[in-house]
């Protein structure tokens, strides 16, 4: 744990140090994948208690409670976790995928349009936007949100498979 100023603050804050907290998120994902959530979740609480501005924390939170299915905690989570940085992609893509599964499509597509603002190349965007598509009947916007997804990422197994669809 760092204790340093806040120069933006003008006072001192205790507070994870960045590398720490990345090893902290990448030991959680670890967990998580293991099926061991509960320990995941219990972690990142912790460290989210000892520095409650570490954006990195409550995405990985958010994204562990989402595979979980406690969409509710997940959204909330990864709201916070943007407030804190607006650009944290894991959070920004998360945040659409929970609302889709909470049935919010308008939502979740305007979430998604926010994405590609901040990163236009961001193919897993463009693939998210194609299955919408694709749920809505409209297979030609589908096909041309694949076709940019595959541009950007051509080795995608993913973009493939929904444009193959796309084209049935």
């Amino acid at each position: 744990i760092a204790v340093g100023v806040d120069r933006e603050r003008g006072s001192a804050r205790s507070g994870l140090q960045a590398p720490i907290a990345v090893r902290i998120v990448l030991v959680t994902e670890r967990r998580a994948g293991l099926g061991r959530a509960g320990e995941a979740i219990e972690i990142l609480r912790h460290a989210i208690a000892l520095d409650p501005d570490e954006p990195k924390s409550w995405t990985q939170l958010g994204i562990v409670l989402f595979t979980r299915q406690d969409l509710g905690s997940a959204e909330e989570v990864l709201r916070r976790a943007l407030a804190l940085a607006p650009e944290e992609t894991n959070a920004r893509h998360h945040l659409p995928l929970t609302l889709l599964a909470r049935g919010n499509q308008a939502e979740a597509q305007e979430e998604l349009a926010r994405i590609l603002v901040i990163d236009p190349e961001h193919a897993p965007t463009y693939i998210d936007l194609a299955v919408l598509a694709l749920s809505n009947g409209d297979a030609a916007g589908a096909i041309d949100r694949l076709t940019v997804a595959l541009r950007l990422d051509p080795d995608s197994d993913r973009a493939r498979f929904y444009h193959a669809l796309a084209l049935e």
